[in-house]
């Protein structure tokens, strides 16, 4: 979340928005606004959509923005994974984010060398 934290604070600056007028287009208190920016709150998908939406880009030009590109994702979860059922789904999660990532590399790859 660092990366895409990065990234919105990048736009932020870009296209010089007050913490006020993000709150009012979000629905939110500038203070929150304030919070977030400094990464003092965990951004949720509905507060990353929210970001994109006032700052004009899609989310997923956020996510793969330059600036998060060769970086390292964190998955924050909630609450404890006690039982064996519950680490092998979140071991088969992980397994299929890797293969996500490393699958979207090779298709980017060739997508540039067939150019």
């Amino acid at each position: 979340m660092e990366k895409i934290l990065e990234q919105i604070n990048v736009l932020v600056q870009e296209k010089k928005l007050t913490q006020d007028y993000l709150a009012k287009k979000m629905g939110i208190s500038r203070s929150y606004v304030a919070m977030l920016l400094k990464g003092d709150r965990v951004l949720n998908k509905d507060l990353i959509f929210k970001f994109a939406e006032v700052l004009g880009v899609s989310v997923e030009e956020l996510l793969n923005s330059s600036a998060i590109k060769d970086g390292d994702f964190i998955i924050r979860t909630r609450g404890e994974f006690n039982s064996r059922l519950a680490r092998n789904k979140m071991s088969k999660v992980k397994v299929q984010i890797d293969d996500y990532i490393r699958l979207k590399g090779i298709y980017e790859n060739e997508r540039i060398a067939s150019r």
